[in-house]
């Protein structure tokens, strides 16, 4: 049971954490939004300035990312909800490293994952540099890389339950978040589904809130008490 609360508390941590974001979301795209803007206003139109409107062209701009160093301050709203969600999904997966004796290779590339993600947390509170614009996106593609290695080991090596191993894949989720395979994911749906894509779609950075959610219920769902068999039944007779 105890093991089992822990991956309950790995599913609450995801699901908050994907609130965090939607925060991020909602503040950087609010612009976007107003009765004069409908759905197909982003989704359809090919030039969407006279319709968005200059602070709607501004964000698309500006570009999304829950952390990235963008000299706009550090600790304004929509910066500390994308360190609120590095900072969740870190705890998620600290939890998931600590719910059972993974191998050690696992566990090497487990730790790995955590502490790209907190460096992740700490360079998005820097000021924006060409030093750290060179620094910052390649943290994140290693930190992406460093999620592909330990589903990997997870899936394949790793000699726990069927179940532990889903629930640890479905965590991973939380760190992918804040990496660059994420991002690119999440900006290539974007563009697929809007027109308006100049430089980034409104909206970026819903799937990723979505897919972060989704994990988190399902880690909640596999985290629910299985029902035990009952008894068998003693079988009594004469000799």
């Amino acid at each position: 049971m105890r093991g089992q609360w822990r991956w309950v508390v790995v599913g609450v941590l995801l699901v908050l954490g994907a609130l965090a974001s939607s925060g991020a979301v909602w503040l950087h795209w609010r612009a976007c939004t107003g009765p004069q803007v409908s759905t197909a206003d982003w989704v359809y139109a090919e030039d969407p300035g006279p319709v968005l409107g200059d602070a709607c062209l501004q964000a698309m701009d500006d570009g999304f990312s829950f952390l990235y160093p963008d000299g706009k301050g550090p600790f304004r709203p929509e910066a500390l909800f994308g360190l609120a969600l590095a900072l969740l999904v870190a705890a998620s997966w600290a939890v998931v490293l600590l719910s059972r004796t993974w191998r050690r290779s696992t566990r090497a590339a487990g730790a790995l994952t955590l502490g790209l993600v907190l460096l992740v947390a700490v360079l998005g509170l820097q000021p924006r540099s060409g030093a750290m614009d060179r620094v910052f996106t390649p943290v994140q593609l290693v930190l992406g890389l460093s999620v592909l290695l330990t589903l990997v080991l997870v899936l394949v090596q790793d000699a726990g339950s069927a179940r532990d191993r889903a629930r640890a894949a479905l965590a991973l989720c939380g760190p992918a978040a804040v990496g660059f395979v994420a991002f690119a994911a999440d900006y290539s749906l974007m563009v697929t589904i809007s027109e308006a894509d100049w430089d980034t779609p409104p909206w970026t950075g819903t799937p990723t809130v979505v897919a972060t959610a989704l994990a988190g219920i399902a880690v909640l769902i596999l985290s629910g008490r299985r029902r035990r068999p009952a008894p068998a039944e003693a079988v009594t007779g004469t000799a």
